[in-house]
């Protein structure tokens, strides 16, 4: 049995497991095992009454200049027991669940302190290792924490209704033309980023 701490998180309409690269075996093939175990684990697998859909998110310090987090968004493969890191997945041109994770990336990035929370909107500039785009992350944030739907509005549930005051915008540059050109796309995730459970999670050694 392996131990990881992890974040389980809602990203707007999505929900994925967020985790520190640094956590995980450095082997590629290790560290997919070790992944696709976890994302069949009880409670944790794909499709069940948690919607995680099957999403992981890797994240580690930027080795990248001008950015203050990387994160590698992967999904388990369609049909085949395998991660899919090609980046397919990120859905930044259809637009939904997909487009949304780099919100909570970014919520994320706060709550594991590299990048420090400012009284209203704290930006998080995220480098996307799938694509090579950089995203920055707009977070509101209070009390040196990211503020998270209904943390601040009794009428939002915990089902990811949109909260204003969490909403979070991300502004999505072209792959050759990071800040301080102009962003392409803005993605608005009105129901913000929000932790479902965080601690340590048990992967079993097979499935």
């Amino acid at each position: 049995m392996t131990e990881i701490p992890a974040f389980y998180m809602r990203s707007g309409a999505g929900k994925g497991v967020f985790l520190l690269e640094d956590d995980l075996p450095q082997d590629g093939a290790a560290r997919d095992a070790l992944l696709l175990r976890l994302l069949a684990a009880p409670g944790v697998a794909a499709g069940d009454a948690d919607g995680l859909e099957g999403r992981v998110a890797l994240m580690r310090a930027a080795r990248r200049a001008g950015c203050d987090v990387e994160c590698r968004i992967g999904a388990v493969a369609t049909q085949v027991a395998r991660m899919d890191w090609s980046g397919e997945d990120s859905g930044e041109e259809a637009g939904g669940p997909a487009a949304e994770m780099p919100a909570a990336a970014g919520a994320f990035a706060i709550w594991r302190g590299f990048v420090p929370a400012r009284d209203g909107i704290t930006t998080v500039r995220i480098w996307l290792r799938n694509t090579g785009r950089v995203v920055l992350a707009h977070v509101p944030c209070t009390n040196g924490h990211p503020l998270e739907p209904c943390s601040a509005h009794e009428g939002g549930g915990g089902d990811g209704a949109a909260d204003p005051a969490a909403t979070i915008e991300l502004d999505y540059f072209a792959p050759a033309a990071p800040p301080p050109a102009a962003a392409v796309r803005r993605v608005t995730v009105r129901s913000g980023a929000r932790r479902l459970l965080s601690g340590l999670v048990h992967v079993p050694e097979r499935c």
